[in-house]
Formats: C-alpha cells, sequence, structure tokens
C-alpha cells in the first residue's frame, strides 16, 4: 500500500476511537479505549487528560496492530466541544477539563443571560450566553475558584492540549474554537466583546486556525506517545458535532444529520451562519465558508438506559436492552396513550433548561412496561422534532433525506420511529464512527490528497434508506402536539 492513510482521532466524552482511512473513503483499521467521566459532586462533570491521553495511547497500539505505521500518512482530530480546562506556563493542566454535561456555571448564566449584549454576542458568535459556553465557566471559576483562575496561562480544550503535547504548538481549531462562545461567526477571529464578557486576554487562548491545516509535525516525544514516525504532519481537525456531519457525507449546505447515542442533535450545514431570534438553537462554524446549526439534547440513549434499569434491569445491559427493544416492538405507534417527558438529565435545545424532570404520563391498569419502552423510544424522536422544527423555520433548505448517526442505527425499530416522526426519508450511516471519519477526511484535505470536502469519496457500505410511514406519521404528529402542550404546561411553572 502507498502511504496514503490519514488517521482520524476522535476524543470523546467517554472514549477514544480511531480510524484510518485511505483516499478512497475505506476504512483499514478501527480501535478504541474507554475512560471515566468523573462526577465528583452534583452538576459536576470533568475529564482528565492525562487519562485521555493514555486512551488514545492506548487505541494507536490497538491500532497499529491492524495497519502499518509506514502507511500512515498524517493524523487529524475530532475532540468534544465546549470543554474549558486551565494549564500554567508549561502547559500542565492546573485541574480536571470542565465538560459540555457540567451543570456548575448555571447560576452565572442566570447572572449574565440579561446583560444588555445578549443578544449582540448571540448574533455574532452564534452561541446563547448559556451555562454551557467558556463566558459562563469562566465567570464561575473566577468566583469560586480564584486562585486557579489567576495561575492559568491559557484556557484550552484537551484537544487543544494533546495537539500541543504531540507537536509543541498551542492551536486550535476554528470549529472547536467557535464551540466556546469567544469566537466571531463572521470574522472568525476571537471576538473582543465576549473575552471582555468573559474577563480574559486574547494571549490567553491558543492561536487559531482552519481545520485542514497542517499546524505542526510529531516531535520526538509525540512519535513515542502514538507509536507513529516522527515528522508526520498534523491536522487539528475540529469539533465533534462538525465532523460527525463531514464523516456522515453531511459536508453540503442543507444536509441534515441527526445523531443519537448518549446523547442526540440534529445539525444541518448551511453556507452562511444560521440563527433564531428566540436563541432556541447554535450555530457554529465548520470551515471556512461552510457553518452548521442545530441543537442537542441531553436525553437521547442516556433516556433509554434509565428506562432499561428502572424496567427491564438485568445483570447483564445488552439482555436488558434486548427486551426492551423486544417489548417496544409488540406496542402499537403511539404507544397506546402512554407519554414520556424524558428529561431525566435537563435539556439543552431547545428549552434551555437544566432543572427539567422526567414524568410519566397516561399510565393506566392495563399498561405494562412495553409501553412505557415504546414510549421512551418516541419521546427521543419528540425531543429531536422540537429542534428540527426551529432549524427548519429558520432555514430555507428543504432536505430531501436526514443522514441518522450514532448508536440509534443499531435498532431498526427506533431508527424508523425517527424518520416516521421527522417524516423525512432517514439514512443510516452505520460504517465506523462518523466524527473520526470526519477527522480523516478534514486531514486528507489538509495533505491535499481531495481538493475540498466535497471531494471526498465517503465510503457508503450498502446504507440502508428509511422511508416515512404517512399513517404512523400522522398519529406521531398528533402526540407530538400533545407532548409540546405538556412541555409548555412544565415549562410555565
Amino acid at each position: 500500500m502507498s502511504r496514503d492513510l490519514v488517521i482520524g482521532i476522535d476524543l470523546g466524552t467517554t472514549a477514544c476511537k480511531v480510524l484510518a482511512v485511505g483516499c478512497d473513503g475505506v476504512v483499514h483499521g478501527v480501535a478504541s479505549c474507554e475512560y471515566p467521566l468523573h462526577t465528583p459532586s452534583a452538576g459536576h462533570a470533568e475529564q482528565d487528560a492525562h487519562e485521555v491521553l493514555a486512551g488514545v495511547r492506548s487505541a494507536m497500539t490497538q491500532l497499529l496492530k491492524i495497519v502499518d505505521r509506514d502507511d500512515v500518512a498524517g493524523i487529524s482530530f475530532s475532540g468534544a466541544m465546549h470543554g474549558l480546562m486551565p494549564v500554567d506556563e508549561a502547559g500542565e493542566p492546573l485541574a480536571r477539563s470542565i465538560t459540555w454535561a457540567d451543570l456548575r456555571a448555571v447560576q452565572q448564566f442566570d447572572d449574565i443571560r440579561s446583560s444588555d449584549v445578549a443578544q449582540s454576542l448571540y448574533n455574532q458568535t452564534g452561541c446563547p450566553l448559556r451555562w454551557l459556553y467558556y463566558p459562563a465557566k469562566l465567570r464561575w471559576m473566577q468566583a469560586n475558584e480564584p486562585e486557579l483562575f489567576d495561575r492559568t496561562a491559557r484556557f484550552v480544550a484537551i484537544k487543544d492540549w494533546i495537539i500541543h503535547k504531540l507537536t509543541g504548538q498551542w492551536v486550535t481549531d476554528i470549529c472547536i474554537a467557535s464551540g466556546t462562545g469567544l469566537l466571531n461567526l463572521h470574522s472568525q477571529n476571537w471576538h473582543p466583546e465576549a473575552l471582555k464578557l468573559a474577563e480574559i486576554y486574547e494571549h490567553q487562548l491558543p492561536t487559531l486556525a482552519p481545520p485542514h491545516q497542517i499546524i505542526g509535525h510529531l516531535t520526538a516525544n509525540g512519535a513515542d506517545i502514538l507509536g507513529l514516525p516522527a515528522g508526520l504532519p498534523v491536522i487539528p481537525g475540529g469539533g465533534d458535532g462538525g465532523m460527525a456531519n463531514i464523516g456522515a457525507g453531511g459536508a453540503l449546505p442543507g444536509s441534515v444529520v441527526v445523531t443519537v447515542g448518549t446523547s442526540g442533535a440534529v445539525r444541518i450545514t448551511c453556507d452562511q451562519p444560521l440563527l433564531d431570534p428566540q436563541q432556541r438553537i447554535w450555530c457554529y462554524v465548520l470551515t471556512k465558508n461552510l457553518w452548521y446549526a442545530g441543537g442537542a439534547i441531553n436525553n437521547g440513549g442516556q433516556a433509554v438506559e434509565t428506562i432499561r434499569r428502572l424496567f427491564f434491569g438485568d445483570a447483564q445491559k445488552s439482555q436488558g436492552f434486548d427486551a426492551l427493544f423486544e417489548a417496544a416492538a409488540q406496542v402499537h405507534a403511539g404507544a397506546d396513550g402512554v407519554m414520556l417527558l424524558p428529561y431525566f438529565n435537563g435539556e439543552r435545545n431547545p428549552h434551555w433548561r437544566p432543572d427539567l424532570r422526567a414524568s410519566l404520563l397516561g399510565l393506566t391498569s392495563s399498561h405494562d412496561r412495553s409501553h412505557v419502552a415504546r414510549a421512551v423510544l418516541e419521546a427521543v424522536a419528540f425531543c429531536l422534532a422540537d429542534v428540527w422544527q426551529v432549524v427548519r423555520s429558520s432555514s430555507s433548505a428543504q432536505p430531501k433525506v436526514v443522514r441518522l448517526t450514532g448508536g440509534i442505527t443499531r435498532s431498526r425499530l427506533w431508527s424508523q420511529i425517527v424518520c416516521d416522526v421527522l417524516n423525512l426519508p432517514v439514512t443510516l450511516s452505520e460504517a465506523g464512527d462518523a466524527s473520526a471519519m470526519g477527522a480523516a477526511a478534514v486531514g486528507h484535505w489538509g495533505l491535499g490528497h481531495v481538493d475540498g470536502l466535497e471531494a471526498f469519496p465517503m465510503d457508503e457500505q450498502e446504507r440502508i434508506t428509511l422511508t416515512p410511514d404517512a399513517k404512523k406519521h400522522a398519529i406521531y404528529s398528533e402526540k407530538h402536539a400533545l407532548f409540546q402542550r405538556e412541555v409548555s404546561h412544565v415549562l410555565s411553572r
């Protein structure tokens, strides 16, 4: 084989996944390694940078048993978004990274959301002033850990730190930077007003670069960490959401990708920023001339896991999940009137309410756990549809198909429910990890193997497309309206 493989490294919330991908889009090797998400107290969700790096090393060791290191032309990254980690002048972490799942900055969000610059900052950064983003997180750190804040030389994402360990460079891509709430969507530079609100300076952040730019090469230390030759080009790639859109084949404007794993998301690729006057969705930079807009939900597979634990508890989780899906398949669309508001972990888009809680409605003595199983699958689909309605109302795009990625694709029943609720054909993207695949595609672009993202030949591997059932959509449309009314009642309390 010629030296044309790019390794896409996806630094997820609880696992690292690596793919070796050729210029033809074919995956030649896959490996992964899990690491913990630390929850030391209520509302805190943190990653340890050294544990993530150890996960990368382990996954790479596995991968290089499958592919020849001499066939690798470069590496590129995907990283979980919104993470904030303080490091000192030597580049050592001063604390764990505060992840997207962390709620500690909710009070600071309450303090700044009524600011007279809130709408202006949303229009410029695409990020509402919520607890998820750097302004609120940095204000929390200043208020609660002032000594740590004062000792910090830089505030970075774990992906930035790992790239620094591999290359010696402090660089972040504009895609990850866009998810901090500090980047101007239009100029694609750090935004002065956002920095002022966060009370930090530009020199405390990494240098910005396009996702496909070669930003350095593996040092001897970096080569030792990965088991690859020193001098290999390193491409920063981007945030996991944007990379998932690319990896699922959704790089063209108007493409819609729905991802459901632990959480879930609806994302549309755009050729100009897409914003909502009510700030119910976000918009991030994908590349210099592309953006992607949408929303994320907190309760995807996590909601199904909760119902499995409560109603289908089993020593073997896999058996419990099998039982849940088998039971749900026995119940008609609409779950015979049983409805779940699946907010076990609060909610992000479109409601931005971390205090939302779950409710099970419509139960009678004639129902059993199979109805609850069906209800949770439908509920996640309704949450996705809530986001999709906002995206659709803000965009003139008329997508012909939705690409579906994540663990949901392992269940044909659940995938079909999403298809029927959205009333759009759904193509299942089952091959490999979409975020790592997207990172690899960006890497090939950066190395000059292809002329652009649209030129990268995604390996379709006989993807399956589901079509919506008109009768079931009619049932779901009525139930979704009822679902939204119930949520409105809860939100108004």
